[in-house]
């Protein structure tokens, strides 16, 4: 029995999609699949090799009724020793990916993806600093916000790293929407930061729940 939740996102997938084909825009669905090298067909004799050893091709592609789009196939050889494909993608490849995409795509358009977690990112406008962070780039984070020089100080950089961490720590906690930071889609992000009116107006981006739910 599927959860209330899940027939709801589905409803809401049907309406939209509906709406958007009735509208006359063009639909693209993308994703993402790999190939092993010691993938075999499981009948006919006895498998000898894992298919999750050896090399693997990752496979990130998208189409619609005419077929894929030209030029936007990628392909690459996996890591050795990834037991999921999904380890070898994060949103920074997916989102380099997304934008060359989005340069061919006709306008008009819908784009459909599921819910791969790298389809997602946190927006850097709400990432806070981590330890992995170097000294100067949390010192810009704390130029760009409201944060004042202790008392004796005269710039970030007579700070100690640890202390310049300490401040973030401070205005995080003082700002509480800083701490609800959540992810989200990359395409979304890129409608945002992209400088073409032409992408907002006539690419429509609809993120749904898992197609193979439908």
């Amino acid at each position: 029995m599927e959860s209330v939740s899940v027939a709801a996102q589905r409803d809401t997938y049907l309406r939209q999609i509906a709406h958007y084909r009735e509208n006359g825009y063009n639909i693209f669905y993308t994703d993402e699949s790999w190939c092993g090298a010691n993938h075999s067909r499981k009948y006919g004799w006895i498998e000898t090799i894992q298919s999750r050893s050896g090399k693997r091709v990752i496979i990130l592609d998208i189409g619609g009724v005419n077929g894929f789009v030209p030029g936007c196939r990628l392909c690459f050889i996996g890591k050795k020793g990834s037991d999921d494909y999904h380890n070898e993608m994060n949103a920074e490849h997916y989102l380099k990916w997304f934008q060359k995409v989005l340069q061919v795509l006709p306008d008009k358009s819908v784009i459909i993806l599921d819910q791969a977690p790298y389809h997602k990112m946190l927006d850097p406008e709400f990432r806070n600093p981590t330890t992995g962070w170097r000294k100067q780039k949390i010192i810009e984070w704390l130029v760009n916000r409201p944060v004042p020089l202790p008392q004796n100080i005269n710039e970030f950089a007579d700070l100690t790293k640890n202390e310049l961490l300490q401040l973030a720590k401070l205005l995080c906690t003082a700002a509480p929407e800083r701490q609800n930071r959540r992810k989200r889609p990359v395409a979304r992000s890129r409608r945002r930061e992209t400088q073409h009116g032409w992408i907002e107006e006539m690419l429509t981006q609809f993120q749904s729940s898992p197609l193979r739910t439908i």
